[in-house]
């Protein structure tokens, strides 16, 4: 009996250190897929289609308002997304205490009222923020290009005033086949396929979990002369 106790205690000790060890390899394998995923470049693949430069800033001209630049973060293109309620993201150089407005409208010349348009706090800090389409009940239709915008509103009276920045948006179903590797992540993915909206909203997501995401949030940023909310997010980079 007691050799069978001793069998039995030196089984189960072994079952133990086998689970062990096999959920250590499984954090390790995780741990090794993040690690790599933080240092692999992301590499944004533009689609190909001709269209017009369609990413325009703005900046404030007047003594009282100097030195607001609102930036869209979008590419100087059509930039897609493969979800029809994605994450729209923007840049402000200086906090302001004006509301945002929201808009979004089809490119093409319409009687109809935009699909959004959205006034939105008077408390907004410097640096990137963003509008999920989700929270506003609004979705694209496929293969339709939108403009969106976002106006700093310094008058409702005088819009003249505004701030305005714009930037061009299409939903496109994504085509079965492109898969995630070992050694990449989902904003990699998406960026690699010419989905620019959603590698922005992977990488602006993952930050929460892993703050080397930013660095890799203004390399991308960088790659469509999106240089200023880049430098920001390289200032504010936590240091490793």
């Amino acid at each position: 009996m007691i050799r069978q106790c001793s069998m039995l205690g030196r089984l189960g000790l072994a079952c133990v250190i086998a689970l062990f060890a096999g959920t250590m390899t499984s954090h390790a394998q995780e741990a090794g897929r993040a690690a790599s995923a933080v240092v692999k470049p992301i590499i944004y693949v533009p689609p190909l289609r001709s269209a017009p430069a369609g990413r325009v800033g703005g900046s404030t001209r007047g003594a009282a308002d100097s030195d607001l630049v609102v930036e869209v973060l979008a590419p100087d293109h059509v930039g897609l997304s493969a979800v029809n309620q994605p994450v729209l993201y923007w840049f402000l150089s200086r906090p302001v205490t004006k509301p945002l407005e929201i808009t979004i409208d089809t490119v093409e010349l319409s009687t109809n009222r935009p699909l959004l348009e959205k006034t939105l706090g008077k408390q907004w800090p410097a640096g990137i923020s963003g509008l999920a389409l989700r929270d506003v009940g609004v979705s694209l239709k496929p293969g339709v290009t939108y403009r969106w915008s976002v106006a700093v509103v310094f008058d409702p009276v005088q819009r003249s005033r505004d701030v305005i920045a714009t930037g061009l948006i299409e939903y496109v179903r994504p085509s079965p086949g492109p898969i995630l590797t070992d050694d990449e992540s989902a904003a990699q993915l998406s960026a690699r396929n010419g989905y620019w909206y959603d590698a922005l909203a992977d990488l602006s997501r993952d930050m929460e979990r892993w703050p080397n995401r930013r660095a890799q949030r203004a390399d991308l940023l960088e790659q469509v002369g999106l240089n200023l909310p880049a430098a920001y997010d390289r200032a504010v980079q936590p240091r490793s």
